[in-house]
């Protein structure tokens, strides 16, 4: 049994940390998949281990996700929405959520131009 405590001060904060989360498991489970198993000991945890937080994620000039979808939805405000989704397909993505922290400065960059 997988038992886990998420701490989010917003709902776009929790969705972010819960996308992080499913990232990781995935990528464990395509290495578990890909490789040889390991023999794992069986080592005990104590139930009140602690579980480090998830910070959100950024990016070199501390942008984060939040700060993208506020500029968005801006834009969006503006008339703005074709553009938006003409943007996203550029970076490949369907959603900002869907970008990495390394693109969000150039993604708000180019999003300032439209």
């Amino acid at each position: 049994m997988i038992e886990l405590t998420i701490k989010a001060e917003s709902s776009a904060d929790l969705l972010e940390q819960m996308s992080a989360i499913a990232a990781g498991l995935l990528a464990t489970e395509k290495k578990t998949k890909a490789g040889p198993q390991k023999e794992v000991k069986d080592k005990a945890e104590p139930d009140n281990a602690r579980v480090p937080a998830i910070a959100p994620a950024k990016n070199e000039n501390n942008l984060t996700i939040e700060t993208l979808r506020a500029a968005i939805a801006d834009k969006s405000k503006e008339g703005k929405r074709e553009a938006i989704k003409e943007l996203l397909k550029e970076f490949c993505v369907s959603r900002a959520t869907d970008l990495t922290p390394d693109q969000y400065t150039e993604f708000k960059s180019k999003l300032a131009a439209v």
